[in-house]
């Protein structure tokens, strides 16, 4: 019969860290491999939380990925069923595109920004864009959604949800906006500020 496969979880949000979640639901605690973005969409540990579910069998261990937004996991179901991509570069390409601009970036050819993605070079990025073509939802022609005001003030809050402190998430923003070439990329900012700076401490 196969295993039982689980597709959405709601309970307290137990712990969270860069690599992924851990979701108490009636006394089991289920591990979840999550991108950046869904990670800074959390709420606070101790908090109830609600998301996606993506059961992944391999020959050697059954692995749940974690999603804040059906679009997200939807996106995931697509890179996955790609040639050449397994989850953890599904993971690393929805950590630097939100679903949007993923579409968007295969709906215009645009190679440079799926290269942003760590493991992603030139040829792959091609290949990808080929692939892609007809599988994602066509962006509208009007691109993204209008950004919010204040991305430094996003970027301090998703820093701030993943466990920093303000001082350091603040420190982190800044060094994140100074050194991006891209001033309203939340996700990119991210990114950048996570590779800067040294991970929180555990309890």
């Amino acid at each position: 019969g196969g295993a039982p496969v689980i597709v959405h979880l709601r309970g307290t949000l137990l712990d969270k860290d860069l690599a992924g979640a851990v979701v108490d639901c009636q006394g089991v605690g289920y591990g979840l491999s999550m991108s950046l973005s869904g990670l800074a969409k959390l709420p606070k540990v101790g908090e109830t939380v609600a998301v996606w579910v993506h059961t992944h069998a391999s020959a050697d261990a059954l692995r749940l990925f974690g999603f804040v937004e059906p679009s997200e996991r939807d996106s995931f179901l697509v890179l996955l069923a790609t040639n050449g991509v397994g989850p953890r570069l599904a993971l690393a390409i929805l950590s630097a595109l939100s679903p949007a601009e993923l579409s968007l970036a295969v709906s215009c050819g645009d190679k440079a920004a799926l290269c942003v993605v760590p493991g992603v070079g030139k040829k792959k990025a091609e290949r990808l864009l080929v692939e892609l073509r007809d599988r994602l939802p066509r962006s509208p022609s009007g691109g993204l959604a209008h950004k919010p005001v204040s991305v430094k003030q996003d970027l301090l809050s998703a820093l701030q949800n993943l466990g920093f402190t303000q001082q350091v998430a603040e420190r982190a923003a800044q060094r994140a906006l100074d050194h991006s070439p891209n001033q309203d990329d939340l996700t990119l900012l991210l990114r950048t500020a996570l590779r800067t700076t040294t991970a929180p401490q555990r309890a």
